[in-house]
């Protein structure tokens, strides 16, 4: 009779799963900040999804005063969204001795495997940032600052930077869809400039959430964020000013194998402001392996959908 692994997926696994979704260590806010709510439903790896963004054209417009209607023709833009990438981080267990309990199985084995792949889906967004995928507005490059060896961005930076998406038409003001993200090192420097902590000017709950907590409070109606992933742009750090819709990216969960036999799958979304990004873990046993495999896995495509709902930036750096 073959092994029945049903009971310690259920009792393990499915646990297990659940808390390391909410043990992470990067923010991945980069993952957080785009557009989720375009679906693949059964969709497989290398197919296209193509997405219609309707361009306005003023022109289409006209004062007909008495005569009759002048149709024009609807306009758009098609975007390809390729699901590209199938993402996936396996281990083997030889023995269920060594983790009899869920919260050892959290700790040694699915909270790294589930954090290694949320980098990597992260990866793929923070890679998009850069101004051949953002070239409608100039890069805005920070040039003030007064700590040695600081990378930041100041108020001005970001309010340029609104600026552009705001006389763009982008809909800045628009409730948690505006993010401005950089790296952490350039986060820290703005942390140090008195324009982003001083009572007097960000309110004193403001001022409390900077000094006590280390979070910037939303500027210009954008959340202000880190994220370890931002690259650096030779000697300066990253810096995006986006509405969510200026990226967008889609999730096909794999199809089950539970009709195979002694495969168990449960799917969790562990990234809650992304609704539809979905992460199958499977668990069999394996023969060849001589152990239990356990498997997370998601079939992922990224795009920037709106690149004029973006503005790109570059930190200031002192040496």
């Amino acid at each position: 009779m073959p092994n029945d692994i049903t009971g310690l997926f259920e009792t393990r696994v499915i646990p297990a799963g659940v808390a390391a979704a909410q043990a992470l260590q990067y923010t991945k806010a980069s993952l957080r900040a785009i557009y989720w709510d375009y679906k693949a439903e059964g969709g497989e790896i290398g197919q296209t999804m193509n997405v219609n963004i309707p361009v306005v054209n003023q022109g289409d417009a006209v004062d007909i005063g008495s005569g009759p209607l002048q149709t024009s023709d609807t306009d758009q833009v098609t975007v390809p969204i390729v699901l590209s990438h199938h993402v996936s981080a396996s281990f083997v267990i030889k023995s269920w001795d060594k983790i009899r309990t869920p919260i050892m199985l959290q700790e040694l084995y699915l909270q790294p495997k589930l954090e290694a792949l949320l980098r990597q889906a992260n990866g793929y967004v923070t890679a998009l940032f850069t101004t051949s995928s953002f070239p409608t507005y100039s890069s805005v490059q920070s040039s003030s600052g007064t700590a040695a060896a600081q990378q930041t961005f100041t108020r001005g930076n970001l309010t340029t930077m609104w600026g552009n998406l705001a006389g763009e038409g982008v809909p800045v003001y628009q409730p948690n869809n505006l993010a401005f993200i950089t790296h952490p090192a350039a986060y820290a420097g703005m942390m140090a400039d008195s324009n982003f902590f001083q009572a007097y000017i960000v309110g004193e709950g403001a001022a409390v959430d900077v000094l006590q907590r280390g979070a910037l409070v939303p500027t210009l109606n954008a959340k202000v964020l880190f994220d370890q992933q931002v690259a650096a742009s030779g000697s300066n750090y990253v810096g995006m000013f986006l509405h969510r819709y200026a990226i967008a990216g889609v999730c096909a969960p794999p199809p089950s194998n539970e009709e195979l036999g002694q495969v168990q799958e449960v799917t969790i979304y562990p990234v809650a402001e992304a609704p539809n990004f979905a992460v199958q873990i499977q668990m069999a046993y394996s023969i060849k392996d001589q152990g239990t495999v356990i498997n997370l896995h998601t079939n992922l495509g990224f795009s920037v959908t709106r690149p004029d709902f973006g503005s790109y930036g570059l930190s200031a750096l002192y040496l």
